[in-house]
C-alpha cells in the first residue's frame, strides 16, 4: 500500500464532507439514545446524511477562494468535481428519504430554507451577494441549523412531547455546537470582514475563543452526565 494512500483517503473523507455527514448521524443517534430511548428512524438518518452531503458540497463548491489559503481550499479548488458529484448524490438521497417523511414537511421545510440561506450569500448573483450585508449572527445561525436537525427533527418524528427535559437538551446541543463554531468563526474572520458578513464573535483573541469554547463544552459534559444518570425519559404521545 502506498504511503500516500492513508493521508489521501483521510483528506478525501474530511474534505468531501463525508466526515461531517457521519457526525450528523452520530449526533442524531445520541438524541435517540439519551432522550428518546428508541431505535433511530432510518428515513430520518438517510435524509439528514444526504442533506448534509448536499448542502456542504454546495457550500464548499462556492468556497474556492480564501484570504488565507489553506490545505482544504487547495483541495477544493483541485477537486470541485467531487462536490458536484456529491451534491447530486445528496440531492437524490434527500428526495428518496424525504418521501416517507412528507407528513413532517413543515419541519423539513424549515431545515431546508435555513440551510440554503446560510450558503446563499456565496452564490455569484447580485441578489444573493446582497445578503452578505444582512447576514448577522452567522455563527448563531449555523448552530441553530445543527441543533434543529439533530434534536428537534428526531423529537418531532418520534412524536415525543415538548417537555422541560427536551427543551434543556436542545439548549445544551445548541451551545455545544456554538462552542465548536466559535473556533471556525475565528478562523474565517478575515474572509468575513472582506465580504462584510457579520459574525457573532470575530473580535475575540484566539486564547479567549479557545477558553470560551472549552468552558462551554466542559459544563455541557457535566450536565449531560447528570442527565444520563437520572435516566430522563420524556413522555410519548399515544399513537392515534
Amino acid at each position: 500500500m502506498p504511503k500516500t494512500f492513508i493521508p489521501g483517503f483521510f483528506r478525501f473523507f474530511v474534505y468531501s464532507n463525508l466526515f461531517i455527514a457521519v457526525c450528523t448521524l452520530l449526533m442524531i443517534n445520541q438524541t435517540y439514545d439519551l432522550l428518546l430511548h428508541t431505535p433511530p428512524d432510518r428515513n430520518l438518518l438517510g435524509f439528514a446524511f444526504s442533506a448534509t452531503i448536499c448542502s456542504y458540497s454546495f457550500h464548499y463548491y462556492l468556497t474556492a477562494h480564501s484570504v488565507l489559503p489553506s490545505e482544504r481550499i487547495k483541495w477544493v479548488s483541485h477537486h470541485r468535481y467531487v462536490h458536484v458529484i456529491f451534491f447530486f448524490i445528496g440531492l437524490a438521497g434527500v428526495a428518496y428519504f424525504a418521501y416517507p417523511l412528507l407528513s413532517y414537511w413543515p419541519w423539513l421545510l424549515i431545515a431546508a430554507v435555513a440551510t440554503f440561506l446560510y450558503s446563499a450569500p456565496k452564490i455569484p448573483h447580485p441578489f444573493f451577494r446582497a445578503l452578505r450585508k444582512v447576514a448577522i449572527g452567522k455563527t448563531i445561525f449555523l448552530a441553530f441549523i445543527w441543533m434543529f436537525v439533530t434534536t428537534v427533527l428526531p423529537m418531532v418524528v418520534a412524536g415525543a412531547d415538548w417537555t422541560t427535559h427536551f427543551i434543556l437538551f436542545i439548549i445544551s446541543r445548541f451551545f455545544f455546537i456554538y462552542a465548536i463554531c466559535i473556533l471556525f468563526d475565528y478562523r474565517d474572520r478575515q474572509d468575513d470582514r472582506q465580504k462584510t458578513t457579520q459574525a457573532r464573535m470575530p473580535v475575540l483573541p484566539c486564547g479567549s475563543s479557545r477558553f470560551y469554547s472549552k468552558l462551554i463544552v466542559n459544563r455541557l459534559c457535566e450536565a449531560r452526565c447528570a442527565a444520563k444518570l437520572r435516566n430522563l425519559r420524556p413522555r410519548r404521545r399515544p399513537s392515534s
